[in-house]
């Protein structure tokens, strides 16, 4: 794995997005938990988890409340989100509207994961914008 460059939380109901330095202590600030929707005993829960054995677990709170985790390796971005199949292409037109004007991405490999629907892709940029130029 590459390193680590840019992070995003991203909220594709409004396209507001929050860079972040670290996914997990993101949420963890219990302010930012109660923007995205996080409940207070949700938070609660979470702050009882242990932040680097249950890194992943803390994360999953934010994408659970339908936040798309967005982090760049340099050589790769990483796209992570849980929506129905119905709700896939809101998702991805917020995710392409973010990354498209960060000049860096363009021709950056996107590994996109649906942890609702367990379906991955590899694409780039310019092909995911393509593709959902041809769905309306």
């Amino acid at each position: 794995m590459g390193r680590m460059g840019d992070g995003y939380w991203l909220d594709p109901k409004t396209n507001q997005h929050w860079k972040v330095t670290t996914h997990d202590a993101w949420i963890l600030n219990a302010e930012n938990a109660r923007i995205v929707g996080i409940s207070a005993s949700e938070h609660d829960r979470l702050m009882t988890l242990n932040p680097v054995r249950d890194v992943d677990a803390i994360r999953l709170a934010g994408v659970k409340v339908g936040l798309v985790r967005i982090r760049s390796y340099h050589d790769r971005i990483s796209v992570q989100f849980a929506a129905p199949g119905t709700h896939i292409n809101q998702v991805l037109r917020s995710v392409f509207s973010l990354l498209d004007r960060i000049e860096a991405y363009k021709d950056t490999p996107i590994d996109i994961d649906n942890l609702e629907t367990g379906e991955s892709q590899r694409i780039c940029l310019r092909e995911l914008g393509l593709s959902l130029e041809n769905v309306r």
